[in-house]
């Protein structure tokens, strides 16, 4: 079986390649996934249960032409993962923004990850080209 780091990246990998549903196979039924941000953002707030979980995702990346989570460094102890990255996003040839993350994972219970803490890391860069 592979390693919990091996597990997330692989799922940071689907999520590059836009396959929302492949990257979150290996979460929970009752996943809960919270977001830093306002809960007023289509992110924000915490989202109980793998479906939930999933179309907030495909709510955030629906608008952009391009939605990307670059996993950078990843980090393991015990059952939790951490993730250090950015996303960038783009709508036409507009340069949405770039934003650092710090992810924080739980993957318990075998194969199956239970919970997932987002979160940005200091500031988000934006420009238009």
């Amino acid at each position: 079986m592979a390693g919990h780091v091996d597990r997330i990246r692989q799922g940071y990998d689907e999520l590059a390649r836009g396959d929302i549903q492949r990257a979150a196979q290996d979460w929970a039924e009752d996943f809960v996934w919270q977001c830093l941000h306002s809960a007023e953002l289509p992110m924000g707030g915490e989202h109980v249960g793998r479906a939930p979980a999933l179309r907030v995702l495909q709510r955030v990346a629906g608008p952009w032409d391009e939605f990307r989570f670059c996993a950078e460094e990843f980090f393991e102890d015990g059952e939790t993962v951490v993730v250090l990255g950015h996303s960038d996003v783009m709508k036409g040839r507009q340069f949405g923004h770039n934003a650092r993350r710090a992810d924080v994972g739980a993957p318990a219970r075998g194969a199956r990850v239970t919970r997932w803490r987002v979160g940005r890391v200091g500031r988000s860069s934006g420009s238009s080209s």
